[in-house]
């Protein structure tokens, strides 16, 4: 009778080596043998994954070539910014070009850029002293003559469709008073004539100042000098984002 074989006892391996989980989503390479037991060229490892998890640092990431601003922002409010020369000085109405001259050196001297004239036709009340009327211009031009031994500033000008002569026009009734009295110690009777004439007159803008009280400040110290300025608006006053 034959003996039966015994089995051989099983053998335990230490220290299994750990199972390694897959990364989601990613599965482990296929494991396949050839005959006679060898692995293929494929290993079982499982695979790299190339996904990286990136730190939030706050600054701003690139996607597909654009620039992404960061998630959180803190909005930026708009600030008033002043505009350099926002404000300048404007003299009153100059009617006498000698006097616009005068002002605008004293202007020039005081250092302020830029001096600009300007000049604009108004309606100005006008004291006239008159002489006599003529019904045609060549026995006007006649007494004309001898007039302007006595009042060199005789004009003639026609009213009316006839020719009136006139010893003077002013401005100021006081001066126009002064003359009539000068003429009429030299004998001739003149009567003081009001209208009104359209003439030409001048002011100048002078300075450029971030500021109205830099500009007041600069008008007082130009008032010591007999100028009288006023504070005018030249520029506008932004925001800046």
């Amino acid at each position: 009778m034959q003996t039966p074989a015994k089995p051989e006892p099983v053998k335990i391996a230490k220290n299994p080596a750990p199972v390694v989980p897959t990364a989601p989503g990613k599965q482990a390479a296929a494991v396949t043998e050839k005959p006679g037991g060898k692995k293929t060229a494929k290993d079982a490892a499982p695979a790299k994954t190339t996904d990286k998890v990136a730190a939030p640092t706050g600054k701003p990431t690139t996607v597909a070539g654009k620039t992404a601003a960061p998630a959180v922002e803190k909005q930026q409010q708009p600030t008033a910014k002043k505009i350099a020369g926002a404000f300048s000085l404007k003299t009153g109405e100059i009617v006498f070009a000698k006097d616009a001259g005068a002002v605008e050196a004293k202007l020039k001297k005081a250092g302020l850029k830029p001096v600009v004239r300007h000049t604009a036709m108004k309606q100005e009340p006008m004291n006239r002293l008159f002489y006599a009327e003529y019904p045609d211009r060549e026995s006007a031009g006649v007494d004309l003559e001898q007039l302007r031994a006595k009042a060199p500033d005789a004009f003639i000008i026609q009213e009316g469709g006839k020719y009136v002569i006139y010893a003077g026009s002013y401005l100021k009734e006081a001066r126009a008073a002064i003359e009539q009295d000068r003429l009429f110690d030299k004998g001739l009777r003149l009567v003081m004539k009001k209208t009104q004439v359209k003439i030409p007159v001048t002011y100048i803008t002078a300075g450029s100042f971030p500021s109205q009280d830099d500009a007041r400040k600069a008008a007082d110290r130009l008032k010591k000098s007999g100028i009288k300025l006023a504070v005018v608006k030249s520029g506008k006053v932004s925001t800046k984002r």
